[in-house]
């Protein structure tokens, strides 16, 4: 049984074609004979293209996947599915074929993880094939990594938190401009009075600060202006603070996320 599942997960990524990864034409000849039940697997897997949006919601909340012995999709404290559009042998034939990591985020086969990267330029390559490929996850973690290496060279860690910040929402100005675009004012402003000032500046006025609502939408409202300031607040002064703690929970944020 444990053979089958293997052959059945590789024929389903052989169907998906070249994006997923090549498959060598004698395996693909080993794994034809497996019968019916993989005409059944792939219909089921094509239903989940169809709804990729709900499995990409689903993977967050999947427990971490364990593989035991012989038997590639034994699997352990797993929630129940979000949705019951996806089929429930799904998660542990992604797990099989690779599409699947034990963190439940999908990734393409054979793609590093972004964290092992240093050079930025390599980080926005493999950031647009994730695009192509529809991987919003792997895009984002590849934005957030470019933006930890730029704030890795300071020493302050306002300043190191800032710049992290900014180089984020740059890079999300960027992938929505289609072109390089950099928070000029933003930075103009800092060449002249620094990181504290410029948050402090920001949380006293009606606005949110850059990159925001992506932030938000991908559970990292920690790298928000707003949540540098109250992991700081030392810093700074009562109102600017209180006003940034109150940007945060008018938006629902809870406050132990913006801390973490």
């Amino acid at each position: 049984m444990p053979l089958i599942f293997v052959s059945v997960s590789a024929i389903v990524v052989l169907r998906l074609g070249a994006a997923w990864g090549p498959i060598s034409s004698d395996f693909a000849r080993t794994i034809a004979d497996s019968g019916e039940p993989t005409k059944k697997i792939i219909k089921s897997f094509q239903r989940v293209k169809e709804h990729q949006r709900t499995l990409a919601n689903t993977m967050h909340n999947l427990a971490k996947v364990r593989v035991v012995g012989s038997n590639p999709i034994a699997r352990s404290n797993l929630p129940e599915r979000e949705s019951n559009k996806v089929p429930g042998l799904v998660p542990g034939l992604l797990l099989c074929a690779g599409l699947l990591e034990a963190d439940g985020l999908r990734r393409p086969m054979n793609i590093p993880d972004p964290k092992t990267f240093t050079d930025p330029e390599k980080l926005r390559k493999l950031m647009a094939n994730a695009v192509r490929l529809g991987y919003p996850d792997l895009a984002f973690e590849c934005q957030l990594r470019i933006a930890e290496i730029a704030g890795a060279s300071y020493k302050n860690a306002v300043e190191r938190a800032f710049w992290t910040s900014l180089t984020a929402a740059e890079e999300f100005r960027t992938a929505d401009n289609g072109r390089s675009t950099r928070l000029l004012k933003i930075r103009a402003k800092h060449k002249r009075v620094g990181a504290q000032k410029v948050l402090a500046d920001l949380m006293m006025e009606d606005g949110l600060s850059d990159g925001f609502d992506k932030f938000v939408e991908h559970g990292r409202s920690d790298l928000t202006g707003e949540a540098i300031v109250l992991q700081h607040e030392e810093q700074f002064s009562v109102d600017v603070v209180n006003a940034a703690r109150k940007k945060l929970l008018d938006r629902g944020v809870a406050m132990a996320q913006a801390m973490a």
